[in-house]
């Protein structure tokens, strides 16, 4: 008598190759000689230009410039080669502008909730933005992260009392 195991079983788990999905939206008008007027109809909301992109490829690039710190050049380079999407640094960057215009309020909640922390957890370091040094300052008490940037190194945040922990450290 022969004896079986069942079936083997291997997978093999892959992305498949992004393509960019373009939607045409037409709006039609009409009217006629009889009214004098020419109504027409409204674009989506949102859809603001004749050709722009959508809201994955914007939320892409701005995630993996602001979270995964992704330099200009190498974004720019990754967009092209993995997606097929070439689109200006100009575009990039109005991209991630608009979505910090779109969070301010919780930014500037999270930097009340850091201030008024018991303890205040502060470091700053230098680095280069757009080819100029820049200071970058963090407070990170528990759960939150405050994060900016300023022309220069000793610039904290205003407003700041209570215990405050820096590591004072200079090169």
């Amino acid at each position: 008598m022969e004896q079986t195991t069942g079936p083997q079983k291997r997978q093999v788990c892959d992305l498949t190759t992004p393509v960019v999905q373009v939607t045409e939206h037409r709006a039609h008008s009409g009217g006629g000689p009889a009214c004098g007027t020419e109504p027409s109809a409204a674009f989506p909301t949102g859809v603001r230009a004749a050709a722009q992109y959508g809201a994955t490829v914007e939320a892409l690039v701005v995630y993996l410039q602001a979270w995964q710190l992704i330099a200009e050049d190498r974004l720019a380079e990754l967009r092209r080669e993995v997606f097929g999407v070439d689109l200006a640094t100009a575009t990039s960057a109005a991209m991630g502008q608009r979505k910090a215009q779109e969070v301010t309020g919780l930014a500037v909640h999270i930097e009340e909730q850091v201030k008024d922390a018991a303890v205040k957890p502060l470091d700053e370091t230098g680095y280069r933005i757009a080819g100029r040094w820049q200071g970058l300052h963090v407070a990170s008490p528990g759960l939150l992260t405050c994060s900016r940037t300023s022309a220069k190194r000793g610039a904290r945040l205003t407003g700041v009392w209570g215990s405050i922990v820096h590591d004072f450290w200079r090169p």
